[in-house]
């Protein structure tokens, strides 16, 4: 299950090794959620993390509650929500796409070069 948080954050509860990756079936939709260059369920551009607990090593009680955001298997950056330091921690978001125009991209055939012109 899913959850999506005012359209910008996509979060889903796992559980987790020590170093804090989740493990998944290897399924398409497993591996795009940690891809973020993929589009995932026609949802626009939003942060993708897990909520995950760690289980101490008998696994008999939880050791830690995190949030974890991964880029592929490698952990992006990762904080608890057990420790008590900070009362509230600001989520990384990922820089807006600056938008181009069809104009800005698409050269026709005799059109003024407006990179010459930057360059005089």
């Amino acid at each position: 299950m899913k959850f999506l948080i005012r359209d910008s954050v996509l979060f889903r509860f796992k559980k987790t090794d020590e170093t804090g990756r989740s493990s998944n079936i290897a399924t398409q939709l497993a591996l795009a959620f940690h891809d973020h260059e993929q589009e995932m369920l026609g949802l626009p551009e939003v942060q993708r993390v897990e909520v995950v607990y760690k289980l101490n090593r008998l696994e008999t009680q939880i050791d830690d509650i995190c949030v974890v955001a991964r880029n592929g298997d490698q952990i992006a950056w990762e904080y608890s929500l057990l420790d008590t330091g900070e009362a509230a921690i600001l989520l990384p978001m990922p820089d807006p796409k600056p938008v181009r125009s069809a104009s800005a991209i698409i050269k026709f055939k005799g059109a003024p070069d407006a990179r010459k012109k930057r360059q005089d």
